[in-house]
């Protein structure tokens, strides 16, 4: 008696099931629990963050029976490796070993997370990295989302960003962008996923991730999103079905958005605690009918699909539509702003702008342009590389040379631009190499753009490349092993349109070795950390001879760094001890001047 129909086929693709859900399981295991812990900002976060990412990378490359990559991939690779390196060798010229040794094991996590992705997802299995980067980031929003719209059970503030959504991240812009790169995969997902249960899943995604955008009020990222959306309409060649889908979903994201900006108490620019509770409850309400009806429009759109698959004419047509509308717009925005060199100028003075004090509801700085002091920053940075050409400050020096050179009264420890900073801190060199890194998925991509769901993809890994131009995403590991990962999954779906090269004996136990070394040395810094943090952890607590002992341990384990001798030197102070502080505070100064 032979076995179901439905039995044969899931055993038929038993094997595929598998690296799809590795796939899966990598975005979701990896990226959830980083972007819990704000994001994976603080350096204890990249120590379990590189070590496991580099062990998991090594064992996929023992256990892969052969290992083949293209030559973007090796590229991606080499150059991210190379960062790390370069990093590192900045020990050599910067002010602050402990700095550029912190640099180093944050571009380590995205150099091991990197490789994991490439050993571990193959080039059938990179719409599973996709969808598992919208679940995580899905999740992550929803429960942002939870904090602001149920305050008595999840409520946390942010009272010094002005009240806007910035958990589980830490960072409101950091958390917007996130939510901006899940609207563009999902909205991909619901137009062109393989399965009937995850396209109205992922339109009903959109309207979660939308409400979270909105909530972070962070114009970055909705500019970001923007413009991933233009890639994504010039590079899906499916447009119809992507209309479709965005037919079923926009609609009900916007409503949800729309109710949203009209409860007060949720967009004051100061808490009101559970005073938004009623309001809170009023929205879920709005969110949960508004994910239902998408899920409603998405099954009846894909009552459709089969006619659309059929008709190139459609898509065709759409495209000329879309092309058209764009041209009218253009034509709009110069008749009701002036020629392109008229916008740019009064775009710029409008961005360089002091900033304007929001007195109403937060929805108020959505329609402003101030880039509250980028320029300067930028500036500074570089001023900066001006008197470091060849080499750049040193990595994680950027703080020290804006105390040093700035225009406003303002404390910030990152340019605000991953690339002028990069500059600033690595020279050429370092630019050069981040460049060649984040450039190779692109232009993978690019070759790529015709298989399914790389146009969103594509239009995602845009965003993050424009976003990181105005912030620091860089410095999020959540946000930015995301889009890598992102970029992972193009270089996958370009593997076979590239010469694979397949690792073998000496090579491969080459590329072992390095990503034990990587896992080792993340290890290393995650000890030193810890122990730095648990100093600080009991001095908060007034706990001062644990804080004296961790921070005389920490010293021993990291002796690289003055953080451990400063933590040192604070305890022995709330102590007393002065003469000691001060001895300490010396040997910290000797360390790192700054």
């Amino acid at each position: 008696m032979s076995a179901p129909t439905w039995v044969r086929r899931f055993s038929a693709g038993g094997p595929a099931l598998a690296r799809d859900g590795r796939a899966v399981a990598l975005a979701v295991v990896v990226l959830t629990p980083l972007a819990a812990v704000d994001g994976g900002y603080f350096p204890t976060a990249w120590g379990w963050t590189a070590a496991a990412l580099g062990s998991l990378a090594a064992v996929a490359a023992l256990a892969r029976p052969t290992v083949r990559l293209a030559l973007p991939e090796r590229t991606t690779l080499v150059a991210l490796g190379g960062l790390a390196a370069w990093t590192l060798a900045s020990v050599l010229w910067s002010p602050s070993a402990g700095a550029a040794v912190d640099e180093f094991l944050r571009t380590l996590v995205y150099a091991t997370g990197v490789a994991a992705a490439l050993l571990v997802v193959r080039s059938g299995s990179y719409r599973a990295l996709l969808a598992g980067i919208v679940l995580s980031i899905t999740a992550t929003c929803l429960y942002g989302l939870g904090t602001r719209l149920f305050p008595a059970g999840l409520g946390s503030t942010q009272e010094f960003a002005g009240n806007r959504l910035a958990e589980p991240v830490g960072y409101w812009n950091g958390l917007g962008l996130l939510a901006g790169l899940g609207v563009l995969l999902a909205l991909s997902l619901a137009a062109h996923g393989r399965t009937r249960c995850v396209r109205p899943l992922a339109a009903a995604a959109c309207v979660p991730l939308s409400l979270t955008l909105y909530f972070t009020f962070s114009r970055g990222a909705w500019m970001a999103l923007a413009i991933g959306f233009v890639v994504l309409l010039a590079a899906d060649t499916r447009r119809t079905r992507l209309l479709l889908a965005l037919t079923a979903a926009a609609p009900f994201a916007a409503f949800a958005v729309r109710v949203a900006s009209q409860q007060e108490t949720l967009i004051r620019p100061e808490s009101l605690g559970t005073l938004g509770a009623p309001e809170g409850r009023h929205l879920a309400g709005v969110a949960a009918l508004s994910a239902a009806g998408a899920v409603v429009a998405s099954v009846l759109t894909g009552l459709l699909r089969r006619q659309t698959s059929a008709a190139p004419r459609s898509d065709r047509a759409a495209g000329i539509g879309l092309a058209a509308l764009a041209a009218v717009a253009a034509v709009g925005v110069v008749v009701q702003f002036g020629s392109p060199a008229t916008i740019a100028e009064r775009g710029w003075r409008a961005f360089n702008a002091p900033p304007v004090p929001v007195t109403g509801t937060l929805n108020e700085r959505l329609f402003t342009f101030s880039g509250s002091w980028r320029g300067d920053l930028w500036g500074a940075a570089l001023d900066s590389w001006r008197d470091h050409k060849a080499t750049g400050a040193g990595g994680g020096t950027y703080e020290r040379e804006w105390l040093e050179r700035r225009s406003v009264q303002t404390k910030v420890a990152n340019a605000h631009n991953l690339y002028a900073e990069t500059l600033a801190e690595l020279g050429p060199v370092g630019l050069a190499l981040l460049l060649v890194a984040l450039g190779a998925p692109l232009a993978a991509g690019l070759a790529a753009r015709r298989r399914s769901l790389v146009p969103a993809a594509l239009a995602a890994y845009v965003a993050f490349l424009v976003h990181a131009a105005v912030d620091w995403d860089w410095e999020l590991p959540a946000v930015t092993l995301a889009a890598l990962f992102v970029g992972a999954a193009l270089l996958a779906a370009a593997r076979q349109e590239g010469k694979v090269v397949a690792l073998r004996g000496v090579s491969r136990a080459a590329v072992v070795a390095l990503l034990l070394a990587a896992a080792l040395a993340a290890l290393g810094g995650l000890v030193g950390n810890r122990a730095i943090d648990r100093s600080r952890q009991a001095a908060a607590e007034e706990r001062f001879g644990d804080a004296t002992a961790e921070a005389r341990h920490a010293a021993r384990l990291a002796p690289w760094s003055a953080e451990p001798l400063k933590a040192l030197g604070e305890a022995q102070l709330q102590q007393g001890q002065l003469a000691e502080a001060r001895r300490t505070f010396r040997r910290a100064l000797a360390k790192d001047s700054g």
